[in-house]
């Protein structure tokens, strides 16, 4: 954590240096990420007018108004600024938890490192079959004629 940040004390009365003070402020720099608040707005509630989302989503982020983004809404804003390179939302998660900070990885690592995965677990049943064929070998080379195995 870097020096520049201010203690904060939660609810709880824990101490804390984090980036953000409230998932709010993590969340309205995810909102910047993402296009601002009328962008923010149409990838929560595409059912609202541009307007009348941006206005929906003010109130949610507002600490006296009644309307707040539930969690399926904040993981969609934070994935969609991840995607644009703001790690702000999950940055905020893991300070909070006494986690390390977020590292980001790309689809195409992710789905690297399984084709890698894939082909040692192929290599490991080749192994396998090996192994079975070579018992299967010594087994028929020590039976017995004439006697039931």
């Amino acid at each position: 954590m870097s020096a520049d940040k201010e203690m904060s004390v939660d609810e709880y009365g824990q101490g804390s240096l984090l980036a953000h003070d409230t998932p709010d402020d993590a969340t309205a720099e995810c909102i910047a990420a993402v296009g601002g608040i009328k962008a923010a707005a149409l990838l929560l509630r595409p059912e609202l007018e541009i307007e009348q989302g941006a206005r929906w989503l003010r109130d949610c982020l507002n600490p006296r108004k009644r309307d707040k983004l539930d969690v399926r809404q904040y993981l969609v804003l934070w994935r969609s600024a991840r995607e644009r390179g703001c790690l702000a939302g999950v940055a905020y998660v893991n300070d909070y938890c006494d986690c390390a900070p977020p590292i980001p990885i790309s689809p195409e690592d992710e789905e690297a490192e399984l084709q890698r995965e894939f082909i040692r677990a192929e290599e490991g049943m080749r192994a396998l079959v090996d192994r079975m064929e070579q018992i299967a070998k010594r087994r028929a080379l020590t039976r017995v004629p004439g006697r039931a195995a």
